[in-house]
């Protein structure tokens, strides 16, 4: 009882499990969904671009003893602000792969229509709380439309870069109705450190960042890559690209976007001039200078597109002027951009206008031409607005963290799940293997209990049928011997005791089969031997037996019929074959039982063997066979 009782609890625990491996398999299901459907976003959202060529690294604070330090922008009016957006400054470790350094997890930022600062307005406060780390991705704050002039960023925790206590950011950016209005405003920071070309204050809101070109990613790459000019062997040979427009526009930032040509070191800024001046067209005025880089290098872009802010000019057309051109091969020097974007009131006006060059490459016009320039797309992908490129960059961060953390509870819950099976599967076979015992069990206690069934059914038809058989026999006998011979008393009294001699000796092969102990201690050879003596008792016979022949080669059924076909083929040899001489052998061949029966009686009519031995045959599924040698009749059974 006990035993079973423990198996119940077994089974019941498997059944659990089972369940519970059911819920661990639809809680993975649930997270492989979600992980494909943040994949599926991910490929809608634009990426990091290759920037780190180049380009400026941003703004560089160190601590100075224990105090905050603030970093401030003059917008140069009031502005009503929507969203701020804080890159992180990214640079190259000694494995050469960009990793964020210098952003602060506790700063504040705020906003005033004055200088001082008297009354500001808290666009983010993070002095008391930890900001979340933003992964080398932007971070962003709802300025919900609050008025301000100036913006200030107020450090109050300094992260280690390098061997000191240091805060960086590598851009700024101030959106209001769409248009970024700190791009090129005067910055203040005391605390802030200069290298030359890679951190100085006027860097935070430059527009260029280590996060390439905002291009949207995972569309088909323009068949052109925009704008080139001849190429010349000199460097200081002059080209210029002009944008004209059918009407003066009330204009307020220019951005150029340089080439990234996969050939050239790098594959960043192809073409970009060391020395230029920005020019516009006022009507009626002529051209007038807005940027002059002529006496001066202008540091390489990189991958970052350059932004200049105009003083809101009206022009009716715009003009860079290349003063000294980069020397693309040995001794040739060219002038390339991939794009021209004009702006007037936030919109980039440039898709209107029409495009005038000094020269044009004309190598390749597919590649290279005029209209690539204004076509909306960079070298590698179509230009999306900053604040749309912004937002999709931030929630690529986020849904890259979270898919960080999908990754990671995945694989937990992965592990969980292996462990679970592992148990699930060893409770289940420890409950195959207990049922198998018990049928096992079952099985031996049924068999042993036929067994004993069998024994005694054979020994009672031993003691007791044979015993009142031996009886029969022996009155039949004695009441024979008391009539007169030919008497038909006599005759019947002759045929019961042979009938009684022939039950009595089918009796002895039935307990003979019956009884195992009987069975193994005399052989099927043995036992054909004496039924060949018992019905061939006046006929010359042979007997050759194996000793590989056993009788539990044969189910119990097959030996019944076996041995009603061996008897019934003596029988008939012995009334009907009028045979002198019987061969009979016994063996095994493949695995098969041969029984081989020959004579030298009477032929059978035709070759025809009796039905009864054909019926015999089909229930043992064997093979018979007959055929005549050298006047003997050759009998063969095959089991």
């Amino acid at each position: 009882m006990l035993l079973y009782l423990r198996w119940g609890s077994l089974f019941l625990f498997g059944l659990s499990s089972l369940s519970l491996l059911e819920m661990r398999g639809k809680s993975l299901n649930a997270l492989d969904r979600e992980i494909s459907a943040i994949e599926a976003q991910l490929k809608l959202l634009p990426v990091r671009e290759p920037g780190e060529m180049g380009g400026t690294a941003g703004i560089y604070v160190e601590r100075q003893a224990d105090s905050s330090s603030s970093i401030t922008v003059d917008l140069g009016e009031v502005f009503p602000i929507d969203l701020i957006a804080l890159l992180p400054t990214r640079m190259q470790n000694v494995e050469r792969e960009m990793e964020q350094v210098g952003f602060p997890s506790r700063f504040e930022i705020l906003g005033s229509v004055s200088e001082d600062f008297r009354e500001p307005v808290v666009l983010y406060s993070g002095r008391e709380n930890d900001f979340p780390d933003p992964s080398g991705y932007p971070a962003l704050f709802d300025g919900e439309g609050a008025e301000a002039r100036y913006v200030r960023i107020e450090v109050h925790d300094f992260p280690q870069v390098r061997m000191r206590r240091a805060a960086s950011f590598a851009e700024l950016f101030v959106f209001s109705n769409g248009q970024n209005v700190a791009s090129g405003r005067p910055v203040e920071a005391s605390d802030s450190i200069s290298w030359e070309g890679l951190f100085d204050a006027s860097f935070l809101v430059d527009g260029q960042t280590t996060f390439g070109q905002p291009i949207l990613s995972g569309e088909k790459m323009p068949r052109s890559r925009g704008w080139h000019a001849a190429v010349r062997m000199r460097a200081d040979k002059k080209e210029f690209v002009e944008l004209h427009f059918n009407t003066a526009q009330k204009i307020h930032g220019i951005h150029l976007y340089p080439v990234y040509h996969s050939l050239w070191p790098n594959g960043t800024d192809y073409g970009f001039p060391s020395h230029f001046r920005l020019e516009v067209r006022e009507p009626d005025k002529g051209w007038r200078t807005v940027e002059d880089w002529s006496e001066r290098v202008f540091p390489p872009p990189g991958n970052s597109p350059v932004y200049f802010s105009i003083e809101s000019l009206e022009v009716d057309a715009v003009r860079l002027l290349a003063l000294r051109l980069p020397e693309s091969i040995p001794s040739r020097f060219i002038f390339a951009l991939a794009e021209i974007e004009v702006f007037s009131d936030g919109n980039n006006i440039s898709r209107e206008a029409k495009v005038v060059s000094s020269s044009l490459h004309t190598f390749n016009l597919e590649e290279w031409n005029e209209e690539a320039l204004i076509d909306g797309y960079a070298t590698r992908g179509k230009i999306l607005p900053l604040q749309e490129w912004l937002k999709g960059l931030a929630l690529r961060g986020q849904l890259e963290e979270r898919l960080a953390l999908l990754f990671a509870r995945r694989s937990e819950k992965q592990k969980e799940f292996t462990q679970l099976l592992r148990i699930v599967v060893t409770v289940l076979s420890m409950t195959l293997l207990f049922v198998a015992g018990l049928l096992i069990r079952n099985r031996s206690i049924r068999q042993k209990q036929m067994l004993d069934l069998r024994n005694q059914i054979a020994a009672d038809l031993h003691d007791d049928v044979g015993s009142n058989l031996a009886s029969i026999t022996i009155l039949a006998a004695g009441a024979r011997e008391q009539c007169s011979t030919g008497t038909p008393q006599a005759i019947a009294l002759e045929r019961l005791v042979d009938i009684a001699k022939e039950t009595s000796a089918s009796m002895r092969d039935i307990v003979w089969m019956l009884h195992p102990v009987r069975k193994s201690n005399i052989s099927l050879t043995a036992r054909l031997k004496d039924i060949a003596s018992r019905l061939l008792a006046e006929t010359e016979f042979t007997f050759e037996g194996s000793k590989e022949v056993g009788a539990d080669a044969l189910s119990m059924e097959k030996l019944h019929h076996f041995l009603l076909f061996y008897k019934e083929t003596l029988h008939n040899l012995a009334r009907h074959g009028n045979a002198t001489h019987v061969r009979i052998s016994l063996g095994v061949l493949d695995k098969n039982m041969h029984l081989r029966i020959s004579d030298d009686g009477n032929r059978p009519e035709a070759g025809k063997l009796p039905e009864g031995l054909k019926l015999r045959a089909e229930k043992l599924s064997a093979a018979l066979s007959y055929r005549s040698v050298d006047a003997w009749n050759e009998l063969t059974l095959i089991v």
